[in-house]
């Protein structure tokens, strides 16, 4: 399937498909299309209908409508992805835009045993609800097998995954088109923020970290995200603050393959008390390459800290991975070892990992109360990690946005029995204007991640003005709460060493918080 230049009928058809579908209410068994120009099957299930249906007046919206059968199709020599449920129709001329299709009522479908190959951009690519994907075989693929966005409850089952098959005379870096090119380090499925159960997988040939061109992280045109090789794409973690989803990630036959890199989370910047100057370390946690910036020109989101991995891909099981090796995140580890597939621990090319267990310290808003879900501050901020003696050992920075589209990328990772200083620039870093939430001393409140047994703490400095009297609760299941009371009585060195949830308000505009779980009953989450 050829476009001839300039006759195109639709604006879609400049890229033609093999099957360009529009009604997911039909029967597509047993397919095949290859030598296809752009997409071999595109589901491009729009709201509406477009074209004589439109004329006759029919009202329909075809995206709300379930796949009735999807199975046993074969795509394979597309100069764009294979398969695709994403980027339907808009209008009568024909542009696309990426839409979520999501059938109504439970966002439910499945598309089953499908094999894609050899095509230039991937493999399948999907924008859509809770999918089950049962038995696909991908193979021979440029870039990501199988990558997209789902919502949470999605399935991928009993696939195959093949980096670079017997049946392929070039590989997947001999594209010669590089324009289509994007991504050609070989992953073979995208993380989905760990909102898919990816299960029951075998990988073949993922050989990732280590291993010559391929291996080598590279930065997306966008200049975003930075990837490398390995089964499972994780340079997209940027939703929390530690990523506990891998639990899902269960039964994984890994063959010759990396089970994913771990992509740097965010800049260090030098200990300095002196907020007139501020030393971006930037080569270190981000192999050099570039990173979106905010207002002044710093990184204004970040990725996850710290990964949980239960199923010991990357190391021993139940550790956790440490993507950076900078000594926020290092500092005071009771055990590490190089992570998967090579390394070592002064240059850990895959992360370091460790039984220590960590936390996720997200929804920072120091001058409102808010629930986790409403994303973080907009200005700059930076949270100290301080030894047993008062000294600041590192300092992780995040710009500021001035945007409310990702304050909820905005987040740090906390190891067990940290102690931590978190600062707020209004003005030298920063010309946002979160502050105008509500006066400073009004209300604060901070969400908290995976610290929920009674062997969970940390300290930590939360900025409040010395001169409003304030009080703390802890929520082992949620969080910390700062309003307006009366005085409390104590001492640095009394929260600092108490063995129960407990706080001092300083007279440095400053709350040290010891936070301790078992605090709360955790809710019944059935």
């Amino acid at each position: 399937v050829r476009n001839l230049m300039g006759q195109h009928l639709k604006m879609h058809d400049r890229t033609p498909a093999g099957f360009w579908l529009a009604n997911p209410d039909n029967i597509i068994v047993g397919n095949s299309a290859s030598d296809i120009q752009g997409v071999g099957l595109w589901n491009a299930f729009s709201d509406q209908v477009f074209g004589a249906s439109a004329a006759a007046g029919l009202t329909m919206n075809p995206s709300s409508l379930k796949i009735h059968t999807f199975e046993h199709n074969v795509a394979f020599g597309c100069r764009s992805v294979g398969i695709m449920t994403e980027n339907p129709a808009i209008n009568e001329a024909g542009d696309t835009s990426p839409r979520s299709y999501s059938p109504e009522p439970d966002f439910m479908f499945e598309m089953s045993h499908n094999v894609i190959f050899k095509c230039s951009n991937g493999g399948y690519q999907n924008r859509v609800g809770v999918p089950t994907y049962n038995g696909w075989t991908v193979a021979d693929n440029t870039g990501r097998d199988i990558f997209g966005a789902t919502r949470h409850f999605a399935v991928i089952e009993g696939a195959l995954f093949i980096s670079q098959s017997l049946n392929n005379a070039h590989t997947h870096l001999d594209v010669p088109n590089k324009e289509w090119n994007f991504q050609p380090r070989r992953r073979g499925v995208a993380s989905y923020h760990f909102s898919a159960d990816i299960s029951n997988v075998t990988a073949i040939g993922y050989t990732g970290v280590g291993n010559g061109e391929d291996a080598t992280p590279q930065i997306t045109p966008n200049g975003q995200f930075v990837f490398a090789a390995g089964f499972i794409d994780l340079s997209d973690l940027y939703v929390t603050p530690l990523s506990m989803g891998t639990w899902r990630c269960r039964g994984w036959k890994l063959i010759d393959s990396n089970p994913g890199y771990h992509t740097r989370t965010m800049a260090s910047i030098a200990p300095d008390d002196d907020l007139s100057t501020l030393d971006v370390d930037e080569s270190l946690p981000h192999d050099g390459f570039p990173k979106q910036y905010g207002v002044q020109g710093y990184r204004h989101w970040t990725l996850s800290g710290a990964t949980w991995d239960p199923h010991g891909y990357w190391g021993p099981a139940l550790n956790y991975i440490i993507s950076t090796p900078a000594a926020f995140f290092t500092h005071d580890l009771s055990s590490e070892a190089v992570a998967v597939p090579t390394g070592t621990l002064s240059d850990p090319i895959n992360g370091i990992s460790t039984p220590d267990v960590f936390f996720g310290l997200s929804a920072i808003r120091p001058f409102t109360s808010g629930q986790w879900y409403e994303g973080s501050t907009d200005v700059s901020v930076t949270l100290d990690r301080i030894d047993s003696g008062g000294t600041v050992v590192d300092s992780l920075f995040i710009g500021d946005d001035c945007s409310s589209s990702i304050l909820h990328f905005r987040h740090f990772a906390l190891k067990n029995n940290g102690i931590y200083r978190l600062r707020l620039f209004t003005d030298t870093y920063s010309t946002c204007t979160s502050p105008a939430e509500g006066p400073a001393g009004t209300a604060s409140s901070y969400a908290v991640s995976n610290a929920y047994r009674p062997t969970d703490s940390f300290l930590i400095g939360i900025p409040w003005p010395s001169s409003i009297a304030a009080t703390v609760t802890i929520h082992s299941w949620n969080g910390i709460d700062v309003t307006l009371s009366n005085t409390n009585t104590g001492s640095f060195a009394d929260v600092r060493d108490s063995s129960e949830g407990a706080f001092w308000q300083d007279r440095s505009d400053l709350i040290w918080v010891k936070y301790f779980g078992g605090i709360d009953p955790v809710p019944d989450l059935e």
